[in-house]
């Protein structure tokens, strides 16, 4: 092997030591960071948002229920309303009439 051959290997195996101790610090904080956040209840943006969506829609079907149900009611009162105002002749009974003229 000439010398630039041992350098260029020399140097590669800095450069892979190197970068090997910084994957390791960098996983290594984090960690840290992944713990830190734990403890301060600070949860992912992503898991946050997707938390989110899931409340938004929950709601959304509330509401598409609740107004059904109110629909339904509505309709309901209404028509007693309507059956209401239309109510049959009541006709006097024989005695009713007797007892009035008299």
């Amino acid at each position: 092997m000439s010398r630039s051959t041992r350098r260029s290997g020399s140097s590669g195996d800095f450069l892979t030591q190197e970068t090997d101790q910084l994957r390791s610090r960098l996983a290594q904080t984090e960690e840290e960071l992944r713990k830190a956040r734990s403890k301060a209840g600070i949860v992912s943006l992503d898991d946050s948002m997707k938390a989110y969506t899931e409340q938004i829609a929950m709601i959304r079907q509330e509401i598409f229920s609740a107004e059904a149900e109110l629909a339904e009611r509505t309709a309901g009162i209404s028509g007693d309303r309507q059956t209401s105002t239309r109510r049959p002749a009541v006709r006097q009974s024989p005695t009713r009439g007797a007892l009035r003229a008299g």
